[in-house]
This record gives structure tokens, sequence and C-alpha cells, in this order.
């Protein structure tokens, strides 16, 4: 009885290896975002307020917006340019 258990676990094992072993290799496809992703960001249009505190104010944001939005697009477009 003892034997025939070691038995089944080794034909069971040799099948496994035997199973696993004529699988197709692994074929990575890596799929890019759209190309609107990848492109800069648009600048905002100035604001109505005329004035100088305004202005800075404006200027500040959208300055930082433009940093951060571009900095996202830069590192996506490496990422899809990798090999």
């Amino acid at each position: 009885m003892n034997c025939k258990r070691i038995l089944l676990g080794l034909a069971l094992l040799f099948l496994t290896l035997f199973g696993t072993a004529c699988t197709p290799q692994v074929r990575v496809e890596r799929l890019l975002p759209p190309q609107e992703l990848l492109a800069d960001c648009e600048h905002a249009t100035a604001p109505d307020e005329r004035t100088n505190a305004g202005l800075v104010r404006w200027l500040k944001a959208e300055q930082y917006a433009m940093d951060v939005c571009n900095a996202d697009k830069a590192a996506l477009r490496a990422w899809a340019q990798e090999k």
C-alpha cells in the first residue's frame, strides 16, 4: 500500500513537470497610453484681473501647474520609449 502511494506521487510529480515544460513561452505585450496623454499641457488664459498682485498669483499658480503637468508627461514619454 505504501509502495502504491509513492508510485502514485512520483507519477503525479512527473506528469506535473512534463505538463508545465511544454507550455509556450510567455509573451509580454506592453500597451502604451494614447498620444493625447503624452502631449504637453496647454497654458491657461490670462486672468481678467489686471493688478500686479493678481498677475503674480496667477503666474505662480500657472508655473507650478505646468511644471507638475509637464513632468508627469515627460515621465510617461520616457516610459513609453523604454524597451
